[in-house]
C-alpha cells in the first residue's frame, strides 16, 4: 500500500519544500537528525516532515541527511521521496545497510520479494549494530514467506522473540494447515493488554503479509486519516526556527551517521505486527469451522484496527442488519438542546432522546470516563443507594482502566459507547467516523462481554454519517433531557441533586459527567429525591426498551 499518490501528503510535502525556500537559519546537522527522528517517535509527522524536508534540501549530498530523509519519507509512507533518497545515500556510499535495508523494505511494498532479498543478503553484518541482526532476519523471512518458502521463512525465526517474527510464524504455520486456529489464536491473545486486543496498530513499518497475490508485505506506519489528521494540529514554518534552542549543539559534522544515530533510525524502520491481518485469517478460519460468534468477534476486531482492509468493510455490513430500530419516539414537550436544531421529528431518527412520559423511570448516565478514583467513587455511591445508572466510556481511557468496567457491569451497570479519543464526530474527517466507534465497542465487548446498544456523540455533536456509522455497528445514537452540567460545575452536591430533582420528568435522561466531584456527592440524596417523587432509576437500556414497547402497545 503506497501512500505517496496521497494529496493531504503531497500538499504537506509541498509545504514543507516551499517553506524551505524561506529565509531559514542555517540547521546544525545533527540536530536536524536527532529532531527528525524524535518527532517520528513522537508521531509528529507534519512536523518531522518539515524537518526532514528541510535538512535534505540544505545537506543534499551529506550521507547521514540523506539516510534520514529516507526513513522519515518511508515512515510516512512517501515511498518516492525514500527511494530517491536512499538512492542518493547508495551512491554516496554504495553497500551502505541503513539504505539497503530501507530501499529493501520498499521493494517489499512494492511487492518485489526477490529484490528485497538480493538486498537484505548484501548487507555486511560487521556493519551494522547488534539489534539490527533481528531486524533483518524478519525481513528476510517476510521475503522468503513472499516468495513461497515457508520452510527457509520460518527457519532462525523460530528462535526469536521479535513480535513481528511472532505473526509471520503464526500466519505461516495457520496458512500450512489451513483452518487451525491455534497459532493465530495464540499469538493475538499474547498480544493483549490486561485482556483487551490491539485496537490501534503499533507504530512503524508494519508486516503486512496477505495471501500471495492480494498486496504487498509491509506497509507505512500511518495511513492516509492519520496524515490528515496530523495536518490539523501542525506548527506553522515558524516552529523549526522557533524550535531551535540557543543550547543546541553547533556541529558541522558531515559524513555516515554517528552509532547512536544509526541505531535510533534502525529502531525507526524496525518491522511491527499488523495485527488486522492475524484477526481478519482468524475470523475467515473460525467462520470455516462454523463459529459464527467467533467470526464476527474476530471480524470486528479487524475493522476495528483498520476497516479498509481487503474486504472487512463489507463483512461487517451484515452483521447487525435489523437489529437497530430506525426511530424512537419523542415525548411531547420534550426538551431538546437548541445548540442541535432538531425538530422533534428528525430528533426522533437521531437517535434516542427520552424514554415513555407514560412510565415514571429516569435514566442517569455519566459521561467520559473511566477516571480511575472517581469512577470507583461513583460506583461505591452507586452501590450504597442501590442504583443502576448507565456509563458512557471513552475508549482510550477504557483501554488504561478495563477493571473499571468490569466493575460497572458486575454492579449492574450499563456501559456504552462514548468514542475513541472524544473527538467532535461531526466534524472529523469522514475515514476517522467508524474507527473511532468501533474501537470503543470492542474495547467495551472485551471487557464485559456485552456489545454495547448506544453511542453518545460526544458533547452530542452528530450528522447522518455518525448516526448511520453508528446503526452499521449495531449501535444507536443516545442524547439527554436534562443536561446537569451548568450545575456540576458550581462543585455543590446539594445543587447538583437540586438542579435534576426540579427537572425530573418520565422518561428523562440526564446527563452528568463521571470525574466530578459533586456528581459522586450527590448521588445518595439525588437518588433518594427522586425515588420520594416515584420515580424508578433504569439503564438507558431498559429506559429504551420500555419505551419501545409502550410505543408498540398503542400501535
Amino acid at each position: 500500500m503506497s501512500l505517496v499518490k496521497n494529496p493531504l501528503l503531497s500538499i504537506l510535502l509541498l509545504i514543507a519544500a516551499s517553506s524551505t525556500a524561506m529565509a531559514e537559519p542555517h540547521f546544525p546537522r545533527d540536530y536536524a537528525i536527532s529532531e527528525s527522528c524524535r518527532l517520528v517517535e513522537e508521531q509528529r509527522y507534519s512536523d518531522s516532515v518539515l524537518m526532514a524536508e528541510r535538512l535534505r534540501i540544505s545537506e543534499s549530498s551529506d550521507l547521514g541527511s540523506q539516510i534520514t530523509a529516507g526513513a522519515v519519507a518511508l515512515e510516512i509512507g512517501a515511498t518516492s521521496v525514500a527511494s530517491a533518497e536512499f538512492s542518493s545515500a547508495l551512491r554516496t556510499k554504495p553497500l551502505d545497510p541503513l539504505a539497503l535495508y530501507g530501499t529493501a523494505l520498499i521493494e517489499l511494498e512494492k511487492g518485489q520479494p526477490r529484490t528485497a532479498l538480493a538486498m537484505l543478503i548484501s548487507i555486511d553484518p560487521t556493519n551494522i549494530p547488534p539489534s539490527a541482526d533481528l531486524d533483518i532476519l524478519v525481513a528476510k523471512a517476510i521475503c522468503l514467506a513472499e516468495i513461497g518458502d515457508a520452510d527457509g521463512a520460518l527457519g532462525d525465526l523460530q528462535a526469536t522473540n521479535d513480535p513481528a517474527g511472532a505473526e509471520l510464524i503464526a500466519l505461516i504455520n495457520s496458512r500450512k494447515t489451513n483452518s487451525d486456529t491455534t497459532p493465530l489464536t495464540a499469538l493475538l491473545n499474547e498480544a493483549m493488554v490486561n485482556g483487551i486486543p490491539q485496537v490501534i496498530e503499533p507504530v512503524g513499518i508494519r508486516l503486512l503479509l496477505p495471501k500471495a497475490g492480494i498486496g504487498p508485505a509491509v506497509e507505512p506506519s500511518i495511513t492516509e486519516r492519520e496524515v490528515s489528521d496530523d495536518l490539523a494540529n501542525r506548527f506553522d514554518s515558524s516552529y523549526i526556527a522557533s524550535s531551535l534552542p540557543d543550547s543546541a549543539p553547533i556541529t558541522d559534522s558531515r559524513g555516515p551517521l554517528s552509532p547512536e544515530q544509526s541505531d535510533r533510525i534502525w529502531k525507526l524502520l524496525r518491522i511491527r505486527p499488523d495485527y488486522k491481518v492475524a484477526e481478519y485469517e482468524l475470523a475467515l478460519a473460525l467462520l470455516a469451522q462454523r463459529d459464527r460468534a467467533g467470526y464476527e468477534t474476530h471480524i470486528l476486531r479487524a475493522a476495528a484496527l483498520d476497516p479498509d482492509y481487503l474486504d472487512v468493510r463489507a463483512r461487517i455490513r451484515p452483521l447487525f442488519l435489523g437489529q437497530v430500530p430506525d426511530k424512537f419516539p419523542v415525548p411531547d414537550g420534550t426538551s431538546l438542546p437548541s445548540s442541535l436544531g432538531l425538530s422533534a421529528g428528525r430528533a426522533s431518527a437521531a437517535g434516542f432522546w427520552a424514554g415513555s412520559p407514560h412510565s415514571r423511570e429516569i435514566a442517569l448516565t455519566f459521561d467520559d470516563g473511566p477516571i480511575p478514583i472517581p469512577t470507583q467513587q461513583l460506583l461505591n455511591a452507586l452501590r450504597q443507594a442501590s442504583a443502576h445508572g448507565t456509563f458512557f466510556v471513552v475508549g482510550m481511557r477504557a483501554v488504561q482502566s478495563p477493571d473499571s468496567l468490569r466493575q460497572m457491569a458486575a454492579d449492574g451497570q450499563a456501559v456504552e459507547d462514548h468514542s475513541y479519543t472524544h473527538p467532535n464526530l461531526a466534524q472529523i474527517l469522514p475515514q476517522h467516523v467508524l474507527p473511532e466507534i468501533l474501537r470503543t465497542a470492542v474495547v467495551i465487548e472485551a471487557t464485559t462481554g456485552i456489545w454495547p446498544h448506544f453511542i453518545r456523540p460526544p458533547g452530542g455533536n452528530t450528522n447522518s454519517l455518525v448516526l448511520a456509522t453508528a446503526k452499521a455497528c449495531g449501535m444507536s445514537g443516545a442524547f439527554w433531557t436534562i443536561d446537569a452540567l451548568p450545575a456540576e460545575e458550581t462543585g455543590s452536591p446539594d445543587a447538583v441533586a437540586q438542579w435534576v430533582i426540579r427537572r425530573a420528568r418520565p422518561g428523562a435522561i440526564v446527563l452528568m459527567h463521571n470525574g466530578m466531584q459533586a456528581t459522586i456527592g450527590a448521588i445518595p440524596k439525588l437518588v433518594q429525591g427522586l425515588r420520594e417523587r416515584g420515580y424508578k432509576l433504569v439503564t438507558i437500556t431498559q429506559l429504551a426498551a420500555d419505551a419501545l414497547a409502550d410505543r408498540h402497545a398503542k400501535t
